[in-house]
């Protein structure tokens, strides 16, 4: 399931994640989504773009395949808002 990043489809995991998150999706995907829709239709390039991000920068969102980590490595830089 989303490119083997979730829990085993029908573990006791999987029924929590999709009852308290319905249609949660891995950072990888949600970064790859994000970033066709910026460089197709706004023409957006990772090297003439500043991510400005306000994720809360407590320790939960900082473990490298968390998506300000993913989007941060992608875009190279960022500028934190908060």
């Amino acid at each position: 399931h989303w490119v083997g990043k979730s829990p085993a489809f029908g573990s006791k995991c999987f029924e929590s994640l999709q009852k308290f998150f319905p249609n949660a999706m891995p950072a990888k995907v949600v970064h790859n989504r994000t970033r066709s829709v910026l460089e197709q239709e706004f023409g957006l390039e990772p090297g003439a773009t500043l991510l400005g991000s306000s994720f809360c920068p407590d320790e939960i969102n900082n473990q490298g395949r968390d998506l300000p980590i993913v989007m941060r490595d992608y875009y190279g830089s960022v500028f934190p808002m908060g």
